[in-house]
């Protein structure tokens, strides 16, 4: 046995209330930034993303003196809390469509923030003009990696049958491509070809096809679909929740108006007309709540007897027949289900609890 050791700063590494204590320690971090007016903020773990939206007019100068604010917040904050941010991981990227974006200068205590081109977060690459280009090439990267594994049980004795292959297939490595998936609904078919690639090379490793059978065959044999059409599910499902959330009036009430760029559409107007496309209906029921089944019904318990005796005094057999008779006139066979649970079932010799 090791002593109790006492720790006044940081918690234990591995411990299983670690991760809540540094949620509740850290969490009020995202509310203080966000009084400065504009800026939104996203918290995971301790993976801080802070953004601003600023009109054409005007842009640097907005961006810079909101920005800076809630830097400087997030500063005097570490200070009376104890924590330091590692600068060499903080970085700021921009978004625009134009042609020269804006270059605002942002600073942290004494350093200057360096700008970025792409940025990876949650393990989605951004990229300025959010063609999401970079981040499919990395996850084919991956995805062709992967289906090494897969060569290799298609190619050995056992392992290879096409139920195993595909199953591996699904859950080992389309998963890497369905993973936050529902932005690249508004990527272009030149942009998803090399996962739709990836996707028909499994296709034809599950199914022993040669180059020449039609990617159609090989759908159908493995009860697969076409990469396109299953991120536009994922984007129509996750369009579907964003209706549905509690209190929430952005997304249930969001309107569809005219915009200046007719080729440039985000995940909510390519989800609408997905949704037309399909003739879905648009307006969305309510979920129903999972409810306990035992919350209409009132339980009874009966642990009476139909005979009173004295356990100290009373021979195990008589006391298991005069159980099972208490049970068999209070819950009779043909009504009700009895369910064993302590094991004690040996040679029809057995107790139970009834349910009906």
């Amino acid at each position: 046995m090791t002593g109790l050791p006492e720790k006044n700063k940081s918690l234990p590494q591995g411990a299983v209330t670690s991760c809540t204590l540094f949620n509740v320690f850290i969490n009020d971090i995202a509310e203080l930034a966000q009084t400065v007016t504009g800026i939104k903020c996203l918290l995971y773990a301790d993976d801080l993303v802070l953004w601003y939206s600023a009109p054409k007019k005007n842009a640097q100068e907005r961006t810079e003196s909101a920005l800076n604010s809630a830097l400087k917040l997030l500063a005097n904050w570490c200070d009376n809390n104890g924590m330091v941010i590692n600068t060499a991981k903080t970085a700021f990227q921009t978004f625009s469509l134009a042609h020269h974006s804006i270059n605002p200068l942002l600073r942290y205590e004494d350093i200057t923030l360096e700008k970025i081109n792409e940025f990876i977060y949650l393990g989605m690459t951004f990229d300025t003009k959010l063609t999401w280009k970079s981040h499919i090439a990395k996850i084919a990267e991956r995805v062709t990696n992967r289906l090494n594994v897969l060569k290799r049980l298609a190619g050995s004795v056992w392992g290879c049958a096409r139920s195993t292959l595909n199953t591996t297939y699904k859950m080992f490595i389309q998963p890497i491509m369905l993973y936050c998936c529902e932005p690249l609904i508004r990527a272009t078919e030149v942009t998803l070809k090399p996962l739709e690639k990836a996707h028909n090379q499994a296709l034809r490793l599950i199914t022993g096809g040669i180059k020449s059978i039609h990617i159609d065959a090989m759908l159908l044999v493995t009860g697969s679909a076409t990469m396109c059409s299953l991120i536009k599910e994922k984007a129509l499902i996750l369009y579907e929740k964003l209706l549905r959330i509690p209190m929430d009036k952005f997304f249930s009430t969001y309107e569809k108006r005219p915009r200046h760029l007719k080729t440039q559409s985000g995940l909510i107007q390519k989800a609408i007309e997905l949704k037309k496309e399909l003739q879905i209906d648009d307006k969305p029921k309510s979920l129903s709540l999972p409810m306990n089944p035992l919350a209409d019904i009132d339980v009874v318990c009966c642990t009476q007897m139909l005979d009173f005796f004295r356990k100290s005094n009373t021979p195990p057999v008589q006391m298991r027949s005069l159980a099972l008779e208490t049970i068999n006139v209070n819950y009779p066979g043909d009504q009700w289900l009895q369910v064993f649970t302590d094991g004690s079932y040996i040679e029809s010799q057995y107790l139970t609890i009834p349910l009906k």
